[in-house]
């Protein structure tokens, strides 16, 4: 099986069908932590990350289906190439089209300071925007739901 170099600067975009196999390389540095994502469209695919010696380092399926992403955190251990294989779940698959991305991390602690940022950005969005929008569509279903301790009465809300 031939393999193609993964350039973390730009994804590879491919089609598979079942019984295939895809094939890259991608070099690292000891002490890298890598991040490796296949967003599938149409294919249920698995994501096989092996070290430089050949050692299996990761095997990823999550349970998303056929559409979704594949994620594979790996850390390099020593300087050399990743064999990355991208197949389908099923050898009898219809066929279907995927991305495969990596992103290179100076170090664990690097990539898990970027998350925690990310996290926190998400939590501030959504408590500007997401969590006041929910609660102005339903306060006024929400006393329908909510029986008071006299259930002849139901909660008011008081603005």
């Amino acid at each position: 099986m031939q393999s193609q170099v993964l350039d973390p600067r730009r994804p590879y975009t491919g089609a598979l069908a079942g019984g295939e196999t895809h094939a890259f390389t991608l070099s690292v540095m000891a002490g890298q932590f890598v991040e490796i994502l296949a967003r599938q469209d149409g294919i249920d695919l698995v994501l096989v990350v092996h070290g430089s010696d050949d050692k299996p380092l990761a095997e990823i399926d999550s349970p998303n289906g056929s559409y979704g992403p594949e994620v594979a955190l790996v850390e390099a251990t020593v300087t050399g190439a990743f064999k990355i294989e991208v197949r389908a779940l099923e050898k009898s698959a219809p066929g279907g089209k995927y991305q495969l991305s990596a992103t290179l991390w100076p170090s664990r602690a690097a990539y898990e300071a970027a998350e925690a940022k990310k996290q926190d950005e998400i939590r501030r969005w959504l408590g500007r925007t997401a969590i006041p929008f929910v609660l102005s569509r339903t306060r006024g279903a929400l006393p329908i739901w909510l029986p008071s301790r006299n259930s002849s009465r139901r909660h008011k809300w008081s603005d």
